[in-house]
Order: structure tokens, then C-alpha cells, then sequence
């Protein structure tokens, strides 16, 4: 396959040197990336001497340009939301670094075209593929009772250099994801921090839950030893630990144990990312897909929420598709007309009262507006059958 890289952040950088190690792919052109932090621009031009440098992304929706793109994130994201949408349009497929933009709008508005062109769409979330994830998942499945026994609390600690609010948020956003893969889904969350705005992602505290009742809880703290993720399963035998460091092997430490940690080093998170998407693009359904991704984005953005409110909040599954979003705007207007029309009538009576000329044709005004909400309703029928796409929602007051 021919591989193009548009934009360049550390983890682009990583699935564009598993592209050209790859006996089987090429990466043949470069976009944007020159806006990429200096030491990885350096890196990139190490690795891809032979790829093409391409000055506007357009040329990357030509017919047989390319067979696929890494898309990187950007610091305009408006820009990359709108190269997003161009090339699934075209059908050209994605493997996009997560989260690639900040709302989950962007994300679910993606997924409607992605459903009605078909493309080939896969975020790189690629911890959920790790055996020792995968192991974890084991010991958590419904009904199961490994070498912990019953689970009975997750405890998830990100240990971060940087703890500013996006940073915070990203890395949330992706942990959240192995969350969902392991527990299954969640529908009650909680954000709690000391501190205003920035201050509070600094010590933040996120509790979630799901159908399955397996309680989580991920924290934010600073660096003691090393910049990583850890996990520690409690269940009734017993408490094991992941530690999940950014560059390195993950390892996990079981309960009452003499031995040495078994650590996962023969395992490369952009080559396997590669291998699947490269098995999604000839028909095989990519995991994670782009849903997955468009909740983990969700959810992040219910923690800010959390956070503002002060409370748990209760999630519920929506479909989002253009139908449903059309009939939403539908009723807003339409309530809109209702409350107009009566204000408008109130108006028109205390306006005649004082002499004002020109009133008597504002029924035949009023039915014309009536009438055209009317006809516009109509444009439902143009809507074909629509996969419906699943999200949680937030079931709050605002």
C-alpha cells in the first residue's frame, strides 16, 4: 500500500517509520509536516528520504495518488476537520492519531459521511490491542474468575510531565478507551479536582461505571518515578499491576508473587497498527472503529462538564444520524414558530390599538411561515435507510 502522512506529531512519526520498515507498504508522500515540532521533522526526514513532499493536501484525494493516510493532529483543527471530511469523502481511508480533534461533533459528523461513502476509517488506539491489555480483559469478562478471582475496582494512574487541560484530556481520552474495552460501557461519570480550570486537571479524579458494575477510577498525578500509566486490577484474590510506560515494555506484577514482573517486549504498537488497518482497508471491520473513538472524545468532554457542574453525571445512547439531527433542528424552529407567532400576535393587537397602518396582511405573513415549515418537512423523504449510530449522551439539566 502507498501511505501518505498529513501533519506530524510523535505518534505519526511512529506509524510512518513501521510504514517504511514494512516490506509491504511505501510511504510516498509527505503533507504538512514541516509545522511538526523541529526534532521530529528532523526524524521524519531520516526516515522518509524517498517520500514525495506534497505543498497542498488536495493532491492527496487525486485518484490513485494514494491508497491510505495517516493523519496527524493539528494546531488548527478547523483545517484538519476540514481535510478530514475532503478525503472520506473521496474515500480515501484514514488511520488517524486519537484524538485527532477536540469535539466530539467533528468526530460523529465524520462518521455520518464515513457511512454513506463506505471509507475505510481507524484511529490509533492501539492499547486495547496489547496482550497484556488483553489479558486484563480476560480477568474481566463477565462471568470469569482468573488469578485475581472476582474483580472488584480498577484503578487507573496517568503519571504526566504535563498536566495542562488538553494533555490531561488526550491522555483521558485515549485510557478511557481500553477502559471501554475492558469493562464494557460506561453510563455514570464524575470528575472531581481542586483547584479552578487548569489548576483542577492537574489533580483530576474520574469515576466511572457501567451496566457491568465494575467501578473505575482514573487519576492524574505527577511524575515520581516515570512518565506512564498504571493500572491496578483489585479483585477478591488479590491486586495486580500494569505499568504501561510510553516508550518501553509493558509489565505486569501479580498478586503474592516472587518473581519478576512478566514484561511484553516483543510487541510494537504502530507495526500492529499498521497490520490491522491494512486488514480493514480489504474488507475486514477495523477495532477500535470510529465510533469508539467519537465516545472516548464524548466522554472526555462529559468530564469538563463533570468538573463545571460538580456532580455525576448520567449518560443515555443516542442515535446520531442526519435524519435525527434534521428533525431536531425541525423542532427547534418549530417551537420557535409557535412562541413567535403568539408574541407576534400580542405585538400586532398593541400596535393596531395605537393607529399603526399596514397591519391587516400579517395572518397571510404568519400562514406563509407556517406553510413553509410545512413544506420543509418534506426533505425527510429524501433520507435514505441510515445506519444508526449509538453514542452517550449527557442526561443533564443545563
Amino acid at each position: 500500500m502507498k501511505f501518505a502522512l498529513l501533519g506530524l506529531d510523535e505518534d505519526a512519526l511512529q506509524l510512518a517509520r513501521a510504514v517504511t520498515e514494512s516490506a509491504e507498504h511505501e510511504l510516498a508522500w509527505l503533507c504538512a509536516y514541516e509545522a511538526g515540532p523541529p526534532h521530529l521533522v528532523e526524524s521524519l526526514r531520516s526516515v522518509a528520504q524517498s517520500a514525495k513532499v506534497a505543498e497542498d493536501w488536495a493532491v492527496l484525494c487525486e485518484p490513485g495518488a494514494v491508497d491510505a493516510v495517516i493523519v496527524a493532529r493539528s494546531g488548527d483543527e478547523d483545517a484538519r476537520a476540514d481535510a478530514l471530511r475532503r478525503l472520506v469523502q473521496q474515500k480515501v481511508p484514514v488511520l488517524a492519531v486519537h484524538p485527532v480533534a477536540d469535539s466530539m461533533l467533528v468526530y460523529y459528523e465524520l462518521d455520518m459521511i464515513r457511512s454513506e461513502t463506505n471509507c475505510v476509517m481507524m484511529p490509533y488506539l492501539p492499547a486495547r490491542w496489547h496482550p497484556a491489555a488483553q489479558r486484563i480483559a480476560g480477568w474481566l469478562a463477565p462471568g470469569a474468575e482468573g488469578e485475581l478471582g472476582t474483580t472488584e475496582q480498577l484503578v487507573v494512574e496517568r503519571h504526566m510531565h504535563d498536566r495542562s487541560k488538553r494533555t490531561v484530556l488526550d491522555h483521558f481520552a485515549r485510557d478511557v478507551d481500553l477502559i471501554r474495552s475492558a469493562c464494557g460501557e460506561i453510563n455514570r461519570i464524575g470528575a472531581m479536582g481542586v483547584g479552578a480550570d487548569e489548576l483542577a486537571y492537574a489533580n483530576l479524579n474520574v469515576h466511572t461505571s457501567g451496566p457491568r458494575g465494575i467501578p473505575v477510577r482514573w487519576s492524574v498525578a505527577p511524575v515520581d518515578q516515570a512518565a506512564e500509566g498504571r493500572i491496578s486490577i483489585i479483585g477478591s484474590r488479590g491486586r495486580a499491576l500494569l505499568t504501561m510506560p510510553p516508550n518501553g515494555p509493558w509489565k505486569i506484577r501479580l498478586p503474592g508473587k516472587d518473581e519478576p514482573a512478566q514484561a511484553y517486549a516483543d510487541w510494537s504498537p504502530p507495526n500492529e497498527a499498521i497490520r490491522r488497518f491494512s486488514r480493514a482497508v480489504t474488507g475486514e471491520t477495523p477495532s477500535p472503529d470510529w465510533i469508539d473513538a467519537a465516545r472516548s472524545v464524548e466522554l472526555a468532554e462529559a468530564v469538563e462538564r463533570s468538573l463545571r457542574k460538580g456532580r455525576t453525571l448520567e449518560l443515555h445512547f443516542e442515535d446520531f444520524t442526519e435524519e435525527g439531527t434534521f428533525k431536531g433542528t425541525m423542532t427547534s424552529v418549530g417551537c420557535g414558530l409557535l412562541v413567535g407567532g403568539l408574541v407576534l400576535m400580542v405585538m400586532i393587537a398593541v400596535l393596531d390599538t395605537l393607529g399603526v397602518p399596514w397591519l391587516g396582511n400579517w395572518p397571510v405573513l404568519l400562514l406563509g411561515l407556517m406553510g413553509l415549515f410545512l413544506i420543509l418537512q418534506l426533505i425527510t423523504l429524501s433520507f435514505g435507510k441510515q445506519k444508526k449510530l449509538s453514542g452517550p449522551a449527557i442526561d443533564e439539566d443545563d
